[in-house]
């Protein structure tokens, strides 16, 4: 296993490599003159000069790459267009608040949806059945910022049951837990929608296979013949899909944390867009994709805890 994972971040490099070349390119073509933008359109033509040589700007696309490229190597993102101040510190700050609300999410996905999917497939063709998959796929088919925005008015403004932003005070996990339940909840109700789904065909593939058969004979239950015999080897297709859903639901949680006012990369994302400061916008993209890959690295190695007769050569 310890050599699989060693070999699988050594393959990771060029992929990583991809990203941060697609990402470099992507945002300096597409971002316009940063320095007009900072500047404003009545810049002389010596202030622009001046901004560009001092951010490095007026060196060949090429050599900015691989100025940026040796940054990355010593655990540099560079420094803000707009305040100067590092990439590494503004994104410190406020990744906790999005790592909190995605982790959360998960949680929320996978221990209300597999026992649905469960379930569901225990009843099939019942009324049970017929009702979770038509309100998970309205889960799937609903974008999470508008189930965010029903969910505020409802339960924030109408019922004033919860708060409307924030994240709760400092120090206090009860405040924090207290202001996490909305976003949390709305992004936890989509991927529950995907693992229920999935979770409901994985256990009916398996309510068919022999050993369950061999189970049934010996006089054991249903419900513990297939939690007991069939759960772990349906799981693997759940755990698939709960991580390519994953990460999706990090490119969706910065819609999530505007609607919620939650300070997070979205909120840095947003002000980055809006500044032209693409300095902190590549660096944002960067984190998220190395969150994807962590996601991915880790369903990989799963698989062999969840079947033992998957074995890494």
């Amino acid at each position: 296993m310890v050599k699989y994972i060693m070999r699988r971040l050594l393959s990771l490099i060029p992929t990583a490599l991809c990203v941060v070349t697609i990402v470099f390119f992507l945002i300096r073509f597409g971002a316009g003159d940063p320095a007009q933008a900072i500047l404003g359109t009545y810049a002389t033509s010596e202030s622009l000069a001046a901004f560009r040589a001092e951010m490095g700007l007026d060196k060949p696309l090429i050599a900015q790459y691989g100025t940026y490229l040796w940054d990355l190597v010593r655990g540099k993102l560079g420094n803000s267009l707009i305040t100067g101040q590092p990439v590494s510190k503004q994104i410190g700050v406020v990744l906790p608040y999005s790592l909190e609300l995605t982790t959360a999410s998960i949680l929320l996905g996978l221990i209300a949806g597999i026992p649905l999917g469960i379930f569901m497939a225990l009843r099939r063709s019942t009324w049970f059945d017929s009702l979770g998959r038509v309100l998970s796929l309205v889960g799937i088919s609903m974008p999470a910022f508008f189930l965010g925005i029903v969910l505020l008015i409802v339960f924030a403004v109408n019922l004033d049951w919860l708060p409307v932003s924030g994240v709760g005070r400092a120090g206090s996990i009860a405040s924090r837990l207290y202001h996490l339940v909305l976003p949390a909840t709305t992004l936890g109700l989509v991927m529950t929608a995907y693992v229920a789904r999935t979770t409901r065909s994985a256990i009916l593939n398996v309510l068919s296979e022999d050993y369950l058969r061999t189970a049934r004979a010996k006089g054991l239950g249903e419900r513990r013949t297939v939690f007991t015999h069939g759960l772990r080897n349906a799981l693997i297709p759940v755990v698939t899909v709960s991580g390519m859903y994953a990460s999706i639901l990090i490119a969706v949680s910065p819609l999530v944390e505007i609607v919620f006012g939650r300070p997070g990369l979205g909120r840095v994302i947003l002000g980055a867009i809006k500044q032209n400061d693409y300095s902190v916008l590549q660096s944002v993209m960067l984190v998220y994709a190395a969150l994807v890959i962590t996601i991915n690295l880790i369903v990989d190695a799963s698989y062999s805890f969840l079947d033992p007769r998957i074995r890494y050569s």
